[in-house]
């Protein structure tokens, strides 16, 4: 214990440290929440720093941490941080765009939940992970379990992206101190042929693939951050079997283990105002992506064989 509470100490002075340093003029770019609401944030050089290259950083956190972690990500950056990885997808966007949000307030990335971007959630549901304004650290959820516990990936402060197990990291988070999130709006996953269940994405977002020839065998749809009594309904085509009773809120439509193509799918909602509509749109094999369909309308083929490879859903208030 007191071996992990030196680590955790000297994990908090080596973000305290840039704190106070390394701050540089880099353009600022405007960062919003998918709501639309404005993120304090801050820019720092992605360089080295205490006088040492980030490789002699994210080698000495490699060693360190050994143990900690499953899988190194990505290298010791100290341009972004855990949140910007976390809430604003950092890692993956244009390094003109890194930066850190919290350098104003710890609770600088709570507006992604407070502006409902993001609603909370059960675990087994969620994407997007918070241990609160104590602890101050943000992760993504992979959507494995790994000995009976959730895995996550996540930037510890200015040293490297790992992949890791919920709570195995430097922060000495506990349940207690942990709340899960997803995407306001439609959230969706999809169960793919040499694949299994992908991560939920939302609003418009790819589930599925293209490209990779793999089939689509299933799919869940929810709504998150909306009124209660919404309800989403929905029902998929299978090969051999046909159309396949309506389904709704979470539960599965396709099958699993049988090796059975999806080649249509019918979405519409329930109890939502006359002006929301759900919209989608299939990937088909040999046909590629097909016009985009509405409430209760039928997207991919039937009676074809064609195997559906990937959908984008989205909400829309007319």
């Amino acid at each position: 214990m007191k071996n992990s509470l030196f680590k955790t100490t000297t994990f908090l002075l080596l973000v305290l440290a840039i704190m106070l340093t390394n701050v540089i003029g880099v353009s600022a770019h405007t960062l919003l929440t998918p709501n639309g609401s404005s993120v304090s944030h801050g820019h720092f050089s992605d360089t080295g720093w205490g006088g040492y290259s980030q490789s002699y950083w994210t080698s000495w956190s490699d060693n360190y941490y050994a143990g900690l972690y499953l899988q190194r990500i990505d290298r010791a950056n100290q341009a972004y941080n855990c949140h910007s990885y976390a809430w604003a997808n950092s890692r993956q966007s244009s390094s003109s765009s890194w930066c850190w949000i919290g350098t104003s307030s710890s609770t600088d990335e709570n507006i992604y939940w407070d502006d409902n971007s993001y609603n909370s959630e059960n675990v087994s549901n969620a994407t997007h992970v918070s241990y609160g304004d104590t602890k101050n650290h943000s992760l993504l959820l992979t959507g494995k379990i790994v000995s009976g516990r959730y895995e996550v990936t996540s930037k510890w402060g200015k040293l490297p992206v790992y992949r890791h197990l919920i709570w195995s990291d430097p922060y000495m988070a506990s349940s207690s101190d942990t709340t899960y999130f997803i995407r306001s709006g439609i959230n969706y996953k999809s169960h793919v042929a040499n694949i299994g269940w992908q991560n939920w994405v939302s609003n418009g977002e790819l589930s599925g693939t293209t490209g990779q020839y793999l089939r689509m065998e299933a799919i869940r749809i929810k709504i998150s951050g909306l009124p209660s009594w919404w309800n989403v309904e929905y029902r998929v085509h299978v090969s051999e079997i046909g159309w396949l009773n309506w389904v709704r809120n979470g539960e599965i439509a396709g099958t699993t283990g049988q090796s059975r193509q999806m080649e249509a799918i019918q979405i519409r909602l329930l109890n939502a105002p006359s002006n929301f509509t759900v919209r989608y749109r299939a990937h088909v094999k040999d046909l590629g992506w097909m016009s985009w369909v509405s409430n209760g309308q039928t997207a991919g083929t039937t009676g074809q064989s064609r195997q559906m490879e990937a959908i984008q859903i989205e909400l829309q208030a007319n």
